[in-house]
């Protein structure tokens, strides 16, 4: 179910995103991979120490905390571009 809805956000993105910047980001993914980057990547479940990191709105959560509700999914983004 995920990975058809990855694959649905992807054609998605594919249509709204001018080709020549979709060409970029392929290229620089291409670039991150064969640079051997990735086998530097957290996998899934690997644990994590505690911490306290914050949310979207800048509300800090105890990963700890959160845990005891299940297993987390924890995603990384920039935050000004």
């Amino acid at each position: 179910m995920l990975e058809a809805e990855l694959g649905n956000l992807k054609a998605a993105a594919a249509k709204r995103i001018p080709p020549d910047t979709l060409a970029t980001m392929m290229r620089c993914r291409r670039q991150l991979e064969q640079s051997g980057i990735m086998a530097q990547v957290i996998q899934p479940g690997t644990p994590l120490p505690d911490a306290e990191l914050q949310d979207a709105s800048g509300k800090g959560h105890v990963l700890s905390d959160l845990h005891q509700g299940g297993p987390l999914l924890i995603t990384l983004y920039r935050g000004v571009w």
